[in-house]
């Protein structure tokens, strides 16, 4: 590690305060790995959680190692720390927020039902082992709450919000005079980030972009793009893992690749369906918060038409778009 420049870079990203704390954590971390006969080009994803959980932390203090190690991944330019990262920050909110959302909503007593024997895991809990909490969770939501309001429950979502992230997408949106012209651009701007990660050797979530997965997206074009319905902007959402699809041998492996959501994905190698398709409008309520930055307007109804649960070969929402918006952005 080049102390000097790495100092820098954590002094322009997020403040002298915490350079001294973050090279003596990449010490650390370069120590671990010379202890297991590793080195920064030799790592794979799966070493950043051997690390941290070796570490005893609480996930409060998991986080800050996290956030530092993908500030070390981006500075390094080192895409198997920047994967091991991704995989523990996706959906790491959600069973906290679930948690707390029962509480406000409907009691500590609901509360305390839906969650009797399960304790808030780690954040860097095995990706196999996710899908467990669902399978315990959605019956006992379903028992208690009945269908629709399980349904509604979960259609406003149990993912944090994002607000900053989506603040581009907001700007785009204000510059475009019509809803199509902005569906097309932000499809641009996603496949000319593509194009950046596949030039710069970086992971797009965790898939390394290359001219296989470019072509793969020219000739899927309705991918990720979404087209208008019947007032309605209809998503098809790509896989999570493109490089994982497009060489998949069976349709559970297809099936895996394709679905988002961390708390389902390793579940669809498994012979029984063991959790509910219910859950996945938690994954509309992901959609729901996007669109309703986009359009700063709420609430937004997103409905579930097609997802890997149900048995569908691809995930499929349709967001229903606010009168004001077909009016000011005429369709």
């Amino acid at each position: 590690m080049d102390r000097e420049r790495f100092a820098k870079y954590i002094q322009e990203n997020l403040g002298e305060k915490y350079i001294e704390i973050a090279t003596a954590r990449i010490d650390h971390f370069e120590n671990y790995l010379k202890s297991i006969g590793k080195s920064l080009p030799t790592l794979d994803n799966k070493d950043i959680l051997k690390y941290t959980r070796q570490l005893g932390m609480s996930n409060d203090q998991l986080f800050g190692v996290y956030n530092i190690l993908y500030n070390f991944g981006l500075f390094a330019k080192n895409g198997e720390i920047l994967v091991g990262c991704m995989l523990v920050y996706d959906g790491s909110e959600i069973l906290q927020n679930l948690y707390e959302r029962l509480e406000k909503e409907f009691g500590c007593e609901l509360r305390d039902t839906i969650f009797d024997g399960i304790e808030l895991p780690p954040i860097d809990l095995d990706q196999k082992l996710k899908p467990q909490y669902m399978k315990k969770i959605v019956p006992r939501l379903l028992d208690q709450l009945g269908q629709k309001k399980t349904e509604d429950f979960l259609a406003i979502g149990l993912h944090d919000r994002y607000e900053q992230l989506r603040q581009p997408d907001r700007t785009l949106f204000l510059d475009c005079t019509t809803l199509e012209e902005f569906l097309e651009r932000r499809y641009e701007n996603l496949i000319n980030d593509m194009k950046k990660h596949r030039d710069e050797g970086t992971p797009w979530f965790v898939s390394y972009i290359d001219d296989e997965i470019l072509d793969f997206y020219a000739q899927n074009p309705d991918l990720y793009r979404g087209h208008i319905e019947n007032n309605t902007i209809v998503i098809k959402k790509g896989p999570y893992d493109t490089k994982g699809f497009i060489n998949a041998t069976t349709r559970e492996e297809k099936r895996r690749s394709i679905c988002h959501c961390p708390f389902v994905r390793e579940s669809l190698i498994e012979a029984a369906q063991p959790i509910d398709p219910v859950f996945c409008n938690c994954s509309a309520g992901f959609e729901k918060a996007y669109w309703e930055i986009i359009f700063a307007t709420s609430p937004i109804q997103v409905e579930v038409k097609a997802s890997i649960l149900r048995g569908d070969d691809f995930c499929e929402f349709a967001v229903h778009i606010p009168e004001a918006i077909m009016h000011s952005h005429y369709i």
